[in-house]
């Protein structure tokens, strides 16, 4: 099969094997696939010589394994984030375990692969690692920014909730993330974080650095900070010991990406692209994301 592969020297198009799925994993035929900015990076990719990227996917069942349980069936049409220790989806054919897929919405494979991610770890950090209740006010910083598309799903996820959305984030997203649900939105360049309100309930950070350091003002008592960007140091916790601050990183679910394909079919989520370029073209894409302030995912089309 045609992949897409990271090498010392950079990206390569090459023939490889086509994966053998085992027992309890899914083949899938990929037809599109996300890519994230500092994938590259993590330490389950650098463990791998000459990675095959890309865990955000799009595509059909090819066979499925003999202990696979549930519904899913060859020539279904699926996406999934699937294991980072596994290579990804850059490729014409990648393996899944059938515990990480969910059948599609009803979109285009390009905007499917563009979701899982990114609303997988806003969906688990608003149901298991936070106590939000309708009405509450929060904030997303950065939230037209592209550290996974976190942000963007963030303002809908937390709309969706029912939650009082503002975001921060730069002037050429300001109508965008507004028409994500924002109530209110203020362009980071322009509005410091110190004229910000002091109340709100939860802070989703999706930026990191001084802008996660100066969140936990933000917060009213009891409030709650989360972070994908990076963990709250000790010294940040210690300023608020009023405040819950945490960090986690994304699990792929299957069962929860179901529940967000069927948010996605009632019109409570919308992917955000970038661009969709040729798998050919992926070192380009790499490029784009490195080179920051994008709109958008930018998803690798394979079939």
């Amino acid at each position: 099969m045609k992949a897409l592969r990271y090498h010392k020297d950079g990206f390569q198009l090459e023939h490889v094997p086509t994966p053998t799925p085992g027992p309890k994993d899914v083949l899938i035929k990929v037809h599109a696939v996300a890519i994230t900015a500092d994938e590259l990076t993590w330490p389950e990719t650098t463990k791998r010589e000459a990675p095959i990227p890309g865990h955000d996917i799009a595509g059909t069942v090819a066979s499925v394994g003999s202990e696979v349980k549930g519904s899913i069936a060859e020539g279904d049409n699926v996406f999934a984030l699937t294991s980072f220790s596994r290579d990804g989806g850059a490729a014409e054919y990648m393996v899944a375990s059938y515990l990480e897929i969910a059948l599609m919405p009803q979109m285009s494979f390009e905007e499917a692969a563009a979701i899982p991610t990114s609303a997988l770890w806003v969906y688990q950090a608003l149901r298991d690692h936070v106590h939000a209740n309708s009405g509450q006010k929060v904030l997303v910083t950065g939230a037209g920014e592209t550290l996974g598309g976190v942000g963007v799903m963030a303002v809908q996820l937390a709309r969706a909730a029912q939650l009082i959305v503002s975001a921060t984030c730069s002037a050429d997203k300001t109508d965008l993330v507004k028409s994500l649900g924002a109530s209110q939105v203020f362009n980071y360049h322009k509005t410091s974080m110190d004229c910000l309100s002091h109340d709100y309930d939860l802070v989703i950070d999706c930026v990191g650095g001084e802008t996660l350091t100066q969140s936990f003002k933000l917060l009213k008592g009891g409030g709650q900070l989360i972070s994908v960007a990076r963990p709250p140091t000790l010294d940040e916790k210690a300023s608020r010991p009023d405040v819950d601050a945490s960090f986690f990183i994304v699990d792929p679910d299957g069962d929860e990406l179901a529940s967000i394909a069927r948010m996605c079919d009632r019109g409570q989520i919308k992917p955000v692209l970038q661009t969709v370029l040729p798998l050919e073209e992926g070192a380009k894409g790499f490029e784009m994301l490195a080179g920051g302030h994008t709109k958008g995912k930018i998803v690798l089309k394979v079939v």
